[in-house]
């Protein structure tokens, strides 16, 4: 093409590599006083390329030429990636969506959404002339999907035969939507968004802080709650069930495009926390969900809405749902890109609906070693009564998320117990509308809010005031604590030894099913 306009395009499916791309990533894994790490274990996410560092905490992962591995079953329609293109064969005649968004999970464009017969069909993702970026394209063909990333690198008018090589700008561009997590037992998991395959990265662990305070030695003993709280969570304060998986994950990383739906019975198995990684590359919308309320909200300029931020009568508000009595999910990591945008208030224009778990109506059900990373909200409990969560390890989003765990919308007697919230949120640890007898004990924050009643005498009035609510052996930075609700009256909220301690003993929840 003489002086024309050339577009270079190039398709990554979300478990693979360009095709004959190059992996040459290599660094340093040290814990904060600088001292090497050995045995760190390093993963680039959204391929499942994984090594360990050595003595001196090195690693490198050398991939130098990779295949586009191909989704496509035997029986059932074929999905092909070529320049500028998706295209189908279809056996039978079938509903096709193709929509694209960019990184931050906006929707660009719907470029097919049709009953297409029988036979071979090619839709374009852009027209003559694309923009330059980098985008995630779902094509849904019946109930199955398939996500691709989609570069696009325009370079304006050029000459026939230009020798530039697109391989160098196409091998950084397709890194920008992956992750490098790296995981040592005894250390804070870190998950960084990655610029390149090609190059260095250092990463510097935490070490991990101990759940709530360890003593509370020298300190007054104080009467116990009036309330008993020894019967909240699961089966009013049964131990947790050792039961056979429903559904389960092996160890390593699982792309994952569909929201997982549980319901009585059913539980959800991984081989580990850190074992397991379930990679969500979209959140609610891009799994084709509109607003809570059903609506799709577009206000221009952001506007508010709410649109994935609470609960929702009609869909699950989490990337795992789960309604019904006596479900599990446990031993997994949650984990969505690190790089993606949230907006408080924001409507389907501004955010995506990057949520872990939403127990809708749950009642004797539980959470028990389960990590979300990255999360707009860790996880909500909302509607049935006695669930509980126990060593959950929440990350907000990078940049601050909205909530790290909710009780809402009149459920009772839950308890979250042996947790770590990392980062911050908007409402951190909450209760809203209705809820009653309902506890986080013994748990720690990084830079944590406390919200025992977000909505009481506002929009529900009296109604959505919440009843019995106690926060006890809470260690950490507590960067806010609600004191009153939305007319100014003084919250009954019992906290103890929340941020730090003054009392024996070291947690009222504890001591109350000990007596």
């Amino acid at each position: 093409m003489r002086g024309g306009y050339q577009s270079l395009t190039a398709f990554i499916l979300s478990i693979g590599l360009v095709q004959g791309a190059e992996v040459n990533l290599a660094g340093t894994v040290t814990d904060d006083t600088g001292a090497p790490l050995e045995g760190a274990t390093v993963l680039i996410v959204g391929e499942n390329l994984e090594t360990q560092t050595d003595a001196s905490g090195h690693y490198s992962i050398e991939q130098l030429e990779t295949t586009l591995r191909d989704r496509t079953a035997e029986r059932g329609p074929r999905i092909a990636a070529g320049i500028g293109r998706v295209s189908l064969l279809l056996h039978s005649l079938a509903r096709v969506r193709v929509d694209i968004f960019d990184t931050k999970g906006r929707l660009i464009a719907a470029t097919a959404d049709a009953e297409l017969p029988a036979g071979r069909h090619s839709v374009p993702v852009f027209g003559a002339k694309p923009p330059s970026g980098v985008f995630v394209v779902k094509a849904r063909v019946g109930i199955e999907t398939w996500t691709f990333r989609y570069m696009t690198l325009s370079r304006g008018p050029i000459a026939e035969g230009d020798p530039q090589s697109a391989s160098p700008p196409l091998r950084k561009t397709a890194a920008v939507v992956d992750t490098l997590r790296v995981t040592k037992t005894g250390y804070v998991a870190t998950s960084l968004p990655l610029e390149s395959y090609v190059g260095t990265v250092d990463v510097e662990l935490a070490k991990e802080t101990v759940e709530g305070f360890g003593s509370c030695e020298g300190k007054p003993t104080k009467p116990l709650p009036s309330f008993d709280f020894s019967h909240v969570g699961y089966r009013q304060g049964a131990a947790l069930p050792s039961r056979s998986a429903t559904k389960t994950f092996p160890a390593g990383t699982t792309t994952v495009t569909e929201q997982i739906v549980l319901k009585s019975g059913d539980v959800l198995r991984g081989a580990g926390r850190d074992k397991t990684i379930l990679y969500f590359p979209g959140g609610l919308k891009q799994m084709g969900f509109p607003c809570r309320n059903g609506e799709i909200i577009t206000v221009t300029g952001g506007g508010t809405g709410d649109c994935y931020d609470w609960t929702s009568n009609t869909y699950y508000m989490g990337v795992i749902g789960a309604r019904g009595s006596e479900i599990g999910i446990e031993d997994l990591t949650i984990e969505f890109p690190a790089d993606h945008a949230w907006t408080h208030h924001g409507n389907y224009n501004y955010t995506s609906g990057y949520n872990g778990i939403d127990l809708n109506k749950c009642t004797d059900c539980w959470v028990r070693n389960v990590s979300i990373v990255n999360s707009d909200n860790g996880i909500f409990v909302s509607g049935g009564n006695n669930n509980t969560l126990d060593g959950l390890h929440i990350y907000a989003r990078p940049g601050g998320g909205h909530i790290h765990i909710a009780f809402s919308t009149y459920t009772k007697n839950n308890l979250a117990t042996n947790f770590r919230a990392y980062g911050t949120s908007s409402h951190g640890l909450t209760m809203n509308w209705g809820t009653e007898n309902n506890v986080y004990a013994n748990g720690w924050g990084e830079n944590i809010r406390i919200e025992p009643d977000h909505n009481c005498n506002g929009t529900g009035g009296a109604s959505s005031c919440s009843k019995n609510m106690l926060y006890s052996n809470i260690a950490g930075k507590i960067a806010s604590l609600q004191t009153k609700d939305r007319a100014g009256n003084t919250l009954p909220t019992i906290l103890w030894n929340v941020g730090s301690v003054d009392r024996c003993p070291l947690d009222a929840y504890t001591a109350q099913r000990q007596e």
